[in-house]
């Protein structure tokens, strides 16, 4: 529960994670004896995937970041903000960090297809885990969706890819109250605006206004 509602309250400001592994990775670091270091990349381990998957559900759009997109040299970081001299930049770089490290979030899932891409990921048990991990996302999901009102997805660089996700969760009747949507600054075309209008069209969400 507790993993659930923090991955996936919008009322947490902001979730922060780092996808990348240190360069090098296991060398350098020490295990106990009998530990095999997992190697899977972020994506690949289910835990982090769900814990990914839930904040990617009702959070503004620049409120889940990779950190690992930062530039790993600070020099560059300072140039590619274009701060000057004497300007404070702690406001600058702040919406540089939003602005960089939100895109590459994914869509919301719908539960049984988050079940279909978690038997494809690694566990350190994954016959203890992988019923624990599935129930864990399925009451976020639903604690989190039935209620939600507004939808906050611009600027994200989605395709038709991701928004067809997105209009499977409302085709799937699980935003009953949801009554805004926001996808604007995307990069929508033809297919993912009929994928949406397929979804909205089976009147599960009657009050809905798109930005």
């Amino acid at each position: 529960r507790a993993v659930h509602s923090t991955a996936s309250s919008r009322c947490t400001k902001r979730m922060q994670t780092v996808t990348a592994l240190p360069e090098g990775y296991p060398a350098g670091f020490t295990f106990g004896a009998g530990t095999t270091p997992n190697q899977a990349q972020y994506y690949d381990r289910g835990w982090c995937f769900c814990e990914s998957s839930l904040s990617n559900l009702v959070k503004i759009y620049d409120a889940v970041l990779d950190l690992a997109l930062l530039p790993i040299d600070d020099q560059e970081l300072l140039e590619e903000s274009g701060i000057e001299e004497g300007q404070d930049p702690y406001g600058v770089l702040l919406m540089m960090l939003g602005h960089r490290c939100a895109k590459g979030r994914a869509p919301p899932l719908a539960p049984d297809d988050f079940c279909l891409q978690l038997e494809e990921k690694s566990f350190t048990s994954k016959k203890a885990d992988l019923e624990t991990v599935s129930g864990v996302y399925r009451e976020g999901f639903e604690s989190q969706m039935k209620v939600a009102t507004d939808l906050c997805y611009p600027r994200l660089n989605w395709g038709d890819a991701e928004v067809a996700m997105v209009a499977a969760v409302i085709g799937g009747g699980h935003v009953p109250m949801l009554s805004s949507l926001s996808l604007d600054n995307n990069m929508i075309g033809d297919a993912g605006v009929i994928s949406l209008a397929a979804a909205i069209g089976g009147g599960s969400v009657p009050h809905l206004a798109i930005w």
